[in-house]
Protein backbone atom coordinates (compact mmCIF):
# COMPACT_ATOMS: atom_id res chain seq x y z
CA UNK A 1 0.00 0.00 0.00
CA UNK A 2 1.25 3.81 -0.87
CA UNK A 3 1.68 6.22 1.40
CA UNK A 4 0.79 9.46 0.80
CA UNK A 5 3.81 12.12 0.32
CA UNK A 6 4.55 13.81 3.48
CA UNK A 7 6.65 16.60 4.65
CA UNK A 8 8.19 17.65 7.71
CA UNK A 9 9.41 21.59 8.18
CA UNK A 10 11.30 22.50 11.50
CA UNK A 11 12.20 25.89 12.20
CA UNK A 12 13.24 27.84 15.64
CA UNK A 13 11.66 31.08 16.56
CA UNK A 14 11.55 33.73 19.38
CA UNK A 15 8.12 33.78 20.05
CA UNK A 16 6.32 31.54 22.42
CA UNK A 17 5.23 28.27 20.75
CA UNK A 18 1.61 29.12 21.74
CA UNK A 19 1.75 32.42 20.11
CA UNK A 20 3.71 30.75 16.61
CA UNK A 21 1.22 27.84 16.85
CA UNK A 22 -2.02 30.04 16.66
CA UNK A 23 -0.96 32.06 13.58
CA UNK A 24 0.06 28.81 11.90
CA UNK A 25 -3.38 27.82 11.64
CA UNK A 26 -4.97 30.58 11.64
CA UNK A 27 -7.18 30.43 7.96
CA UNK A 28 -7.73 34.03 7.73
CA UNK A 29 -3.70 34.66 7.70
CA UNK A 30 -2.77 32.50 5.21
CA UNK A 31 -5.65 34.27 3.25
CA UNK A 32 -3.76 37.38 3.58
CA UNK A 33 -0.37 36.25 3.23
CA UNK A 34 -1.08 33.40 0.11
CA UNK A 35 -0.91 35.08 -3.30
CA UNK A 36 -4.34 34.78 -5.19
CA UNK A 37 -5.48 32.15 -2.51
CA UNK A 38 -8.42 31.93 -0.02
CA UNK A 39 -8.56 29.48 2.82
CA UNK A 40 -11.44 28.35 3.85
CA UNK A 41 -12.56 25.99 6.74
CA UNK A 42 -15.34 23.52 5.10
CA UNK A 43 -17.54 22.61 7.27
CA UNK A 44 -18.63 18.90 7.81
CA UNK A 45 -20.77 16.80 9.64
CA UNK A 46 -18.55 16.41 12.38
CA UNK A 47 -19.29 19.94 13.09
CA UNK A 48 -15.66 21.53 13.59
CA UNK A 49 -16.93 25.15 11.77
CA UNK A 50 -15.18 26.71 14.96
CA UNK A 51 -11.86 25.97 13.89
CA UNK A 52 -9.05 23.43 13.18
CA UNK A 53 -8.92 20.05 14.45
CA UNK A 54 -8.95 16.30 13.70
CA UNK A 55 -11.25 14.99 10.82
CA UNK A 56 -11.84 19.17 9.97
CA UNK A 57 -11.50 19.88 6.25
CA UNK A 58 -10.08 23.13 4.41
CA UNK A 59 -10.13 24.63 1.24
CA UNK A 60 -7.22 26.75 0.06
CA UNK A 61 -8.93 28.63 -3.46
CA UNK A 62 -6.81 30.02 -5.76
CA UNK A 63 -7.61 31.81 -8.50
CA UNK A 64 -5.54 33.16 -11.71
CA UNK A 65 -7.29 34.75 -14.04
CA UNK A 66 -9.89 32.20 -15.57
CA UNK A 67 -8.28 29.57 -13.76
CA UNK A 68 -9.65 28.83 -10.25
CA UNK A 69 -7.99 25.53 -8.39
CA UNK A 70 -9.30 23.67 -5.32
CA UNK A 71 -6.65 22.10 -2.62
CA UNK A 72 -8.99 20.52 -0.33
CA UNK A 73 -7.20 19.05 2.98
CA UNK A 74 -8.57 17.05 5.67
CA UNK A 75 -6.29 17.15 8.98
CA UNK A 76 -5.86 13.30 9.84
CA UNK A 77 -3.71 13.91 13.00
CA UNK A 78 -4.12 16.78 15.74
CA UNK A 79 -2.23 17.15 19.09
CA UNK A 80 -1.98 20.63 19.70
CA UNK A 81 0.99 22.96 20.06
CA UNK A 82 2.97 19.79 18.85
CA UNK A 83 1.86 17.89 15.67
CA UNK A 84 -0.51 18.48 12.37
CA UNK A 85 -0.76 15.83 10.26
CA UNK A 86 -2.96 16.66 6.97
Amino acid sequence: MRHPPSFRIIRSSAHARSAVWDALWDLEIHSRVIPFTTVTLVPTEVGHESGLREGSRFDARTHLGPLTIDDVMRVDRWDRRRRLES
